[in-house]
């Protein structure tokens, strides 16, 4: 059996033992109607000695358990030092825009953030003007539409991390 470094936290799954490096895995969900992207993500990262944050739900909350989620992804995306971000075609994702627009105004200044914008996301060129236009450009935020090219730039992006500290 093969054992992989990573750690990996769901809001189901208490964080106890968290070690180094963290990622968080931000982006559509769409209360369950999109495709389960950040479990492919997660095996695509998962070779790494990080902390994954993916705040996808087997089932989704109830009514009662909705502030308790929001605030686990607030509280994960805070404390990440790397955040994916993944904007799925045919989707909206309004909360995910929301979560780029506060790494963006500034919340990313000590992140690192690779956002995916699938070619067929409903508002990417919302995205990709409010990302590259000069007032608004944020060092620490790449922007790219392949969703494999991203994550493999994810991983450069944390190797280099440990090679600098």
């Amino acid at each position: 059996m093969i054992k992989f470094p990573a750690k990996v936290f769901t809001p189901e799954i208490e964080d106890a033992d968290l070690f180094g490096t963290s990622v968080f895995l931000a982006g559509t969900i769409e209360m369950g109607n999109s495709t389960n992207w950040q479990e492919i993500a997660v095996r695509r990262l998962r070779t790494l000695p990080i902390n994954i944050f993916n705040p996808r739900r087997v089932v989704a909350p109830d009514e009662d358990k909705i502030a308790e989620q929001i605030n686990w992804e607030l509280d994960h995306i805070a404390s990440s030092k790397f955040i994916y971000m993944f904007l799925a075609g045919k989707s909206v994702s309004p909360i995910s825009l929301y979560e780029l627009g506060l790494l963006q105004g500034g919340f990313a200044s000590d992140k690192t953030v690779v956002l995916c914008c699938d070619p067929e996301y409903t508002r990417k060129m919302n995205v990709k003007v409010t990302t590259t236009h000069p007032a608004f450009v944020h060092p620490n935020i790449y922007f790219t539409h392949s969703f494999e090219g991203s994550l493999l730039r994810m991983k450069e992006e944390i190797k280099k991390s440990f090679t600098s500290t």
